[in-house]
């Protein structure tokens, strides 16, 4: 829509090194798609799964913030300078991809290859959330940033960054509990954020209802 793809860019100018970084890769289902260093780097690139495993845990983690976004940029960067190399010496000019969950695979091939060959099989039990110490404000507990298990025992990374107050009333509307946008506890974010772990405990109740599929499909389309 905006002009500046690959063929656009070289009808202008046909040696440009184009680079584009995102979320899931240029190709497959999830290629415009937002990605978030939460979601694609940490979940979906497999991270996750690794240090469940090194620690023995049965409910998934929260990465360091950023922690993606950092590596995958350097990555980036680190591409794009070879792609000009290549073109002062004398090669083709190149396009440059760089996505948080194709970097995430990357930096985690070794546990990746180790599971090749091998059969997980899936829960067939609800696992425990980890307490939160009673010394961690509630602000700091936010129910729009956490973890939630399915019915199939399946895990859903609910991550709505900025909480805002039209992105919480859409996810209600999708979920089928509109009336929780509407609740004087949490129709705004400062009081979603006063009361996050009383919302928290009625999230757990509603994901743990449906299907991760089932899910999936609500929150496809989801603001936020």
């Amino acid at each position: 829509k905006l002009g500046i793809d690959v063929d656009d860019i070289r009808k202008v100018n046909p040696r440009i090194v184009y680079a584009r970084g995102s979320g899931h890769g240029p190709k497959g289902p999830d290629a415009d798609r937002p990605g978030y260093d939460a979601i694609s780097w940490w979940s979906r690139g497999s991270l996750n799964q690794s240090a469940m495993d090194l620690a023995g845990l049965d409910w998934p983690t929260s990465g360091m913030v950023g922690h993606g976004d950092g590596m995958s940029g350097l990555v980036f960067a680190g591409g794009i300078c070879a792609a000009l190399l290549n073109r002062e010496r004398g090669g083709d000019p190149m396009v440059v991809d760089s996505s948080l969950l194709g970097t995430a695979a990357w930096f985690n091939g070794l546990e990746i290859m180790d599971w090749s060959g091998k059969t997980r099989k899936p829960p067939t039990s609800a696992a425990q959330r980890p307490a939160l110490p009673d010394n961690v404000p509630s602000e700091l507990a936010s129910a729009t940033l956490a973890i939630y298990q399915t019915s199939d025992f399946r895990f859903i990374y609910l991550l709505f960054l900025t909480n805002d107050d039209r992105d919480f009333a859409d996810l209600c509307q999708r979920a089928g509990r509109p009336e929780l946008a509407e609740d004087a506890r949490f129709a705004t974010r400062k009081e979603r954020t006063a009361h996050s772990r009383e919302l928290m405990a009625i999230f757990d109740e509603m994901f743990a209802g449906r299907t991760f599929e089932d899910w999936k499909a609500v929150l496809a389309e989801a603001r936020g």
